[in-house]
């Protein structure tokens, strides 16, 4: 009789950890299914952490704006220097030709200098990066969007239709496909810009 009891109390006990056991089965699963509805609710625009900002798209009016001019000539990144030096002038000083850190005598740069004014030519002669400067040259005459140097800020956003990816004391940066334009401000100064650079970002590490 007590053998039989004993071996009752252990039945027992055997399918009370089995409904345990299917009790938590059954909770995991619904944790399960509830984490995986939301995922697939999650609105498409919310923006996981460590993503990049997604790109502000350009506008053909603000693309049509990215020229360069000088001296009463004008041209455009992408363009072959051989065809673009003839309209600039005398240049500031010799070209200097160099091997960006990192890269191969076939990705060789030159830089060409005018007056506040840096054009940078790829190996094979097109342009894809071009800076004004007002460091040493403030009086310049060269511009990047109709934009040269003194500017404001207010200025320089009233002249895009896009939005700033960065908009700050220091910078104003605008992001138009492969291109990036960059306005950077004497904030020791006047607060007006001494510095304008774009760079056709397709070129990777030029």
């Amino acid at each position: 009789m007590k053998e039989f009891s004993l071996l009752l109390m252990i039945l027992m006990l055997v399918v009370a950890l089995c409904a345990c056991g299917e009790e938590e089965k059954k909770e995991v699963k619904e944790n399960s299914e509830i984490l995986a509805s939301e995922e697939e609710t999650k609105m498409p625009t919310e923006q996981e952490e460590g993503e990049e900002e997604p790109k502000v798209p350009a506008s053909s009016a603000d693309l049509a704006k990215l020229e360069i001019t000088f001296n009463g000539q004008s041209f455009k990144i992408g363009e072959k220097m051989d065809d673009v030096k003839p309209k600039l002038g005398d240049e500031l000083r010799p070209a200097q030709t160099y091997t960006p850190c990192g890269g191969s005598d076939d990705e060789q740069v030159t830089d060409y200098y005018y007056d506040g004014l840096v054009i940078s030519a790829t190996h094979d002669g097109f342009i894809y990066r071009v800076v004004v400067s007002g460091t040493d040259y403030p009086e310049s005459s060269a511009k990047i969007a109709g934009i040269g140097l003194k500017a404001t800020p207010d200025e320089i956003k009233a002249s895009f239709e896009g939005t700033p990816t960065t908009d700050s004391e220091y910078v104003i940066n605008y992001s138009f496909d492969d291109y990036v334009l960059s306005f950077g401000f004497d904030f020791d100064g006047d607060g007006l810009v001494n510095y304008i650079s774009m760079d056709d970002m397709s070129y990777g590490m030029l």
